[in-house]
């Protein structure tokens, strides 16, 4: 577990991966600072579990990850919180998130991602809060795209609890529209990699 003072940024066309994966190597906010900032188109984020990143003021997103330009793929966003979107992951039209767990996060709008353009695709968002507005699993604007996700047991405002679409598309086999009870799941390698 690497406890960090100041949010991990990748501007450069580089892979970061992690040794053994999501399972093995965590990047910890400490609830004081966001995870981890993805600013290049050529980035590629590889296999961490992102916690406890936080964001205090507006317009500060994505307490988990910012994705600006890249890819962040394979990573278990869990337990952060955002003062504004996006609680565990915000991405924007040049961000991918991709066969990622994105669990237990939390914010007013959008507790577990904001796709502000970006593209979510093989991922599983579970358990995630939005405070007051909605999109308790997924907000989408500005032709945010979601593929092939699993989206549940997420809560929201009146704006809709697994997701809410501002402006973009939903292509998704399984969405549960009602949140039965807040539970974690168990986080394992299976819900990371797809095969």
């Amino acid at each position: 577990t690497y406890f960090i003072t100041n949010q991990v940024v990748v501007a450069g066309g580089i892979t970061l991966a992690a040794i053994g994966g999501a399972g093995v190597t965590t990047i910890d906010g400490g609830s004081g600072v966001r995870c981890m900032f993805v600013n290049h188109p050529g980035a590629i984020v590889d296999g961490f579990t992102l916690t406890r990143g936080a964001t205090f003021a507006f317009p500060d997103e994505g307490g988990g990850v910012l994705v600006s330009n890249g890819l962040v793929r394979r990573c278990v966003i869990t337990g952060n919180t955002s003062f504004d979107t996006g609680g565990g992951a915000s991405c924007y039209s040049n961000g991918i998130l991709e066969d990622c767990l994105i669990v237990s996060n939390e914010t007013h709008y959008a507790g577990g991602v904001y796709l502000a353009g970006g593209l979510m695709r093989n991922c599983t968002v579970v358990d995630n809060v939005a405070t007051s507005s909605g999109g308790g699993g997924v907000v989408l604007d500005l032709n945010g795209q979601v593929w092939n996700c699993i989206l549940y047991f997420n809560a929201g405002g009146p704006l809709g609890t697994n997701y809410w679409i501002n402006s973009g598309q939903i292509n998704t086999p399984a969405l549960r529209p009602i949140r039965a009870a807040r539970r974690m799941p168990s986080i394992s390698s299976s819900h990371v990699s797809r095969a």
